[in-house]
């Protein structure tokens, strides 16, 4: 990690312990906006930092340790798309704080004749956005849907995760007119198929800050609970256990340090498609296991709702729906994974 980004992260990581787990949005998305961590999306001629892709994904892994309430991942990677399409005004202005939300899951909105139909999954704060990051089911085009626009829907989707306010947006035959257009055939499939694959990446960090922090807090518990006038930490079965959960996460960890390094040159061809699911994929059920074995080794407070474990037990658990994973290519390329990882390992 270079010196630029090791700053980076020991700028973030303050301001978000300080606030806690699960901060208050309103005050963490003023923290983020002014300390310029949504300007690591942005190259420097658009007036961003310039750090690349690691950097954007620094920021998510950060949140993801304190599960934070910020929706990081669809602000960082609305503004490279945007910036990469030249629409300086919204990346000027996304930086200084206006969200345009893009979803987090597939959707599906084809285009008929001069309408647009059909919904956009796990949209996030839609009640701070202004406006809406979409793409047509083909991905032949890609366009910004305001939020006042006539046939438009917004409808909330609660889930066990507390941290994250997510919305489904039904179009109901709006009109091509009422929209803002960023791109269309080519040019359009390039862009979503970026912004495809940095949701993965970014989904990526976010879960291996959240397993990072759970396996932390877990050590942590093991260290000071005592059993048999012995700390936890002693149990040679539990050491095991904790051991192959750090095994499991270094695993993780490396992976999307390789996927990191193969996409610095392009995001948006199969190869990097294929790379940013195998990263996701593999977080996502490291994180979900170490999640598990934390409330275990947690003992009975562990179960108890009220308790930190719940909070990222049920982020992991989301995180494992949203971006590629549910669709049918990504589920074969993740069982194909899989199972290449399992004949490597023996």
């Amino acid at each position: 990690m270079s010196d630029e980004l090791v700053e980076l992260r020991d700028s973030i990581r303050p301001v978000l312990e300080a606030a806690g787990p699960a901060a208050d949005l309103d005050s963490a998305w003023s923290s983020a906006v002014e300390l310029g961590w949504l300007m690591t999306a942005a190259s420097e001629d658009l007036g961003g930092l310039g750090l690349g892709l690691t950097s954007m994904t620094l920021v998510s892994t950060e949140c993801g340790r304190m599960v934070s309430r910020l929706p990081m991942v669809s602000a960082l990677a609305s503004i490279d798309v945007l910036g990469h399409a030249a629409d300086v005004a919204r990346v000027e202005a996304m930086m200084a704080g206006t969200l345009i939300a893009m979803p987090l899951a597939d959707s599906a909105i084809v285009q008929s004749s001069d309408t647009l139909t059909g919904s956009a999954e796990a949209l996030p704060c839609v009640d701070r956005a202004e406006a809406f990051l979409l793409w047509t089911e083909d991905h032949s085009m890609l366009y910004v849907v305001p939020k006042e626009a006539s046939g438009l829907t917004l409808t909330s989707t609660p889930t066990w995760d507390a941290t994250r306010q997510l919305s489904r947006a039904t179009l109901s035959e709006i009109s091509l007119s009422t929209v803002e257009i960023i791109a269309v055939d080519d040019q359009a499939r390039r862009l979503v198929a970026r912004l495809l694959t940095l949701r993965d990446v970014l989904l990526a960090a976010d879960t291996v800050g959240v397993a990072n922090a759970l396996l932390d807090t877990t050590i942590e518990h093991l260290q000071v609970r005592y059993q048999f006038g012995r700390p936890l930490a002693m149990f040679q079965a539990l050491k095991h256990r904790v051991a192959d959960l750090r095994t499991q996460l270094t695993g993780a960890e490396a992976l999307l340090e390789n996927t990191l390094a193969l996409l610095e040159q392009d995001l948006s061809n199969t190869d990097a498609a294929v790379a940013a699911m195998k990263a996701s994929t593999l977080a996502t059920q490291v994180s979900s296991s170490i999640a598990e074995e934390g409330l275990q080794l947690h003992g009975g407070i562990g179960m108890a709702q009220e308790h930190i474990c719940h909070l990222y037990l049920k982020r992991a658990m989301l995180n494992c729906r949203l971006g590629r994973q549910g669709c049918n290519y990504a589920n074969d390329i993740a069982e194909r994974f899989i199972n290449s990882c399992k004949v490597a390992g023996g």
